[in-house]
């Protein structure tokens, strides 16, 4: 009985924080890094591993598995989607996919992805480039994209998830 009189006024007490702390959990969940690789609904590809998403964006593959060419649609380097994204899919920080990509450029092996500012355009584009790939917040799947690959920070290690 004591307890139970105890934990009561300690609740009624601390009411603020504990709603708080449980908002904070809740929003906490809520904000983790969750995107989605996607692309044309007309490419022939359905999905792909998280060993080709990183080959792909780092630009090692630079072919679909249907012979296609690859062509990226990229976020602004300084962008935490661009960022966060890379962090889970290639384990490189965006002074290393910078120079990677200089790399590439430098020895004529690819040009730079074109970069568009948002997820709207990211899909808008890929409306337009069956051979396109490029990556979204899921909260933005548009049903005139395809998926290819979930990607998500709540896999310990940067792990890929589908």
């Amino acid at each position: 009985m004591f307890w139970t009189v105890a934990l009561s006024v300690f609740l009624k007490a601390h009411r603020g924080v504990i709603k708080a702390l449980l908002l904070l959990l809740v929003s906490g969940h809520a904000l983790a890094d969750n995107y989605l690789i996607v692309t044309n609904q007309r490419n022939p590809i359905d999905m792909i591993s998280s060993n080709e998403a990183t080959s792909i964006f780092l630009g090692v593959q630079r072919l679909f598995a249907s012979g296609y060419e690859v062509e990226i649609i990229d976020h602004p380097v300084n962008s935490d989607i661009y960022s966060n994204f890379y962090r889970l899919v290639t384990s490189k920080s965006v002074a290393q996919i910078r120079s990677r990509r200089a790399s590439l450029t430098f020895a004529g092996v690819s040009l730079p992805p074109e970069v568009v500012e948002n997820d709207e355009e990211v899909i808008r584009w890929l409306k337009k480039h069956p051979n396109g790939i490029g990556y979204i917040n899921e909260n933005n799947l548009d049903e005139h994209i395809k998926v290819l690959l979930r990607v998500s920070d709540k896999n310990k290690n940067g792990n890929l998830a589908k």
